[in-house]
This record gives structure tokens, sequence and C-alpha cells, in this order.
């Protein structure tokens, strides 16, 4: 989703978007490990993080 800038749909179908930030919902045990999961695999692929404070279209 991220490499892509694009939602995959149920159908097969890619939607462009930009993707700016991953939110994650949930209060049940496995929402800290999905978060971390998510995380690790982003810096995996080489993608910077930064907070929204810090890029530019959000100042």
């Amino acid at each position: 989703m991220v490499q892509t800038q694009s939602l995959n749909c149920h159908s097969g179908k890619q939607i462009p978007c930009e993707i700016d930030s991953v939110c994650i919902h949930g209060d049940n045990l496995s929402s800290l490990a999905t978060a971390k999961s998510i995380r690790e695999n982003l810096i995996e692929n080489g993608l910077e993080l930064r907070t929204l404070n810090k890029m530019k279209k959000f100042i």
C-alpha cells in the first residue's frame, strides 16, 4: 500500500491515493505486536518514518 501509493480492493483493483500515515485501531493484546510488525516491515523496505509534524505537507 505504501510502496504503490494505492489501496488494494477485495476485487483486486488498486485505487491510487497518497498514503501518508498508517493508523492501528484496536485495544486487544495483538495491537502492539501488529504496530511493531508494520513498523519493522516499513523500515526493512527502506522507507523513512517521520512523525506528521516533521512532514512539510503537515506544517
